[in-house]
């Protein structure tokens, strides 16, 4: 099962900061999740809300604010844990660009659509052409390093995503997985399920593996939900402190 990094190193650092980034690929977790959304003047920028107002110094919606306007923004004050006191600058909120640029052929990079503009694919797949992610086709794979994976709980988004970027990695995001996610997923080519660890079963996790999807789990908090999401066989699972969810799972095999 892959640990990878929920916006980063997220339970020390400010999420989706490049100090958050940094950390996890130092500390040997080279599989990390963000999330974009694309800036009034349509560019792709790291940060998992719509607005500004949760994890940086300003306000306002993503979509009325030029990247002009964020790069001012403080995005790691917000945040307080030991190793975050010993940042030595001020996190801006990165692009996908600067995150791609800094992470080539370092990691594999998931990344999470999170606002719906239709134009929103075109321009991602811009982006991965020109920073070399894209290089006469990617393989359809997951789990690949350096590699890339496009997820979105919004399906309509991701197919659209889908159509454009038909070389990569794709996987819906769901609360609850059904049969008719897995149907779904199979019949439109998405090659991966993503469902809230505490509401899968490994009834249904066995029968979208056995289709041939890849299967990961979101929201883990503790050791037990660790444990089911091991226990249940999943390709991989979303943690905010990977070294301490490595130290658990070495545990549960002593």
């Amino acid at each position: 099962m892959k640990l990878i990094a929920h916006r980063g190193y997220s339970s020390h650092f400010p999420e989706n900061t490049i100090a958050s980034f940094d950390y996890a690929i130092k500390s040997g977790f080279n599989f990390i999740e963000l999330d974009v959304h694309l800036t009034v003047d349509s560019v792709l920028i790291v940060m998992h809300d719509p607005d500004l107002d949760r994890t940086t110094d300003g306000v306002g919606s993503i979509d009325r604010t030029t990247l002009e306007q964020v790069k001012k923004l403080d995005a790691g004050s917000w945040f307080e844990s030991g190793e975050s006191n010993k940042l030595d600058q001020i996190q801006r909120v990165p692009t996908l660009e600067e995150i791609l640029l800094r992470y080539s052929n370092q990691a594999h990079i998931y990344i999470e659509i999170k606002s719906g503009e239709s134009v929103l694919p075109s321009i991602l797949r811009n982006i991965l052409v020109a920073t070399n992610w894209i290089d006469n086709g990617v393989l359809l794979n997951p789990s690949s390093v350096p590699g890339v994976s496009i997820i979105s709980f919004d399906q309509e988004q991701l197919l659209r995503s889908k159509n454009k970027l038909p070389e990569v990695s794709h996987g819906l995001l769901v609360v609850e997985a059904t049969d008719e996610n897995i149907e779904t997923c199979n019949a439109t080519g998405l090659g991966g399920l993503f469902p809230y660890v505490r509401s899968a079963s490994k009834t249904i996790i066995d029968k979208a593996i056995d289709t041939g999807l890849y299967v990961g789990v979101w929201g883990i908090e503790t050791a037990l939900d660790l444990e089911k999401a091991q226990s249940f066989g999943v390709h991989g699972a979303t943690v905010n402190d990977p070294i301490e969810a490595s130290r658990i799972l070495n545990n549960f095999h002593q």
